[in-house]
């Protein structure tokens, strides 16, 4: 075998450790650019999973016409993650959850109320046949903000990632409207 023949056989040991290094860098540049992609997705999940279950339960308000049997509303769980989103049906907050209608979040992601995660169970119903947000102890009151200044359900509610680096400010305003912000 000629020294020409050997070096065409395969790859030197310098060139294979330059391909590995390289690899471990580029691998080191991409990764962190996915978690914050993942994070954001998990988060922005949350945030649809509460406005499908805000358009659910507002929509079964609006085809009922009375509140004899009970009112259509919205359960956030709190407490352990994962917290849980749930379209409920009664007269208070122990009301139970409707069937399918209850949606866990992710575990990377928490609900927020004010500057901790919800701890315990939030709660609202809407209006029959207007379909329009009241809170949960005062039924027969006027309609309320959830997630604002002054709120008597919620003045500070928010989704965000376990790590905080991606949160959603949520607001659902007395005539039912859903606003999301993202809070940098």
């Amino acid at each position: 075998m000629t020294r020409l023949d050997h070096a065409i056989a395969g790859y030197s040991m310098v060139e294979v450790i330059i391909v590995i290094a390289l690899v471990i860098i580029l691998t080191s540049v991409t990764v962190p650019g996915s978690m914050s992609s993942l994070r954001v997705s998990r988060v922005n999940q949350a945030v649809a999973m509460l406005d499908m279950a805000n358009n659910d339960a507002q929509r079964f308000a609006r085809a009922s016409h009375s509140s004899d049997d009970g009112f259509f509303g919205i359960r956030l769980h709190g407490g352990q993650p994962p917290h849980r989103i749930s379209v409920i049906y009664g007269s208070d907050s122990s009301a139970p959850a409707l069937t399918g209608l209850s949606r866990s979040l992710n575990p990377g992601v928490l609900i927020y109320h004010g500057e901790s995660p919800l701890e315990h169970d939030l709660v609202w119903f809407y209006q029959p046949a207007k379909g329009f947000p009241v809170a949960a102890g005062a039924l027969q009151a006027g309609t309320i903000a959830i997630g604002t200044p002054g709120s008597p359900v919620s003045e500070n509610l928010s989704i965000r990632s376990n790590d905080g680096a991606s949160r959603v400010q949520c607001r659902i305003f007395e005539v039912g409207l859903f606003n999301r912000e993202r809070i940098q």
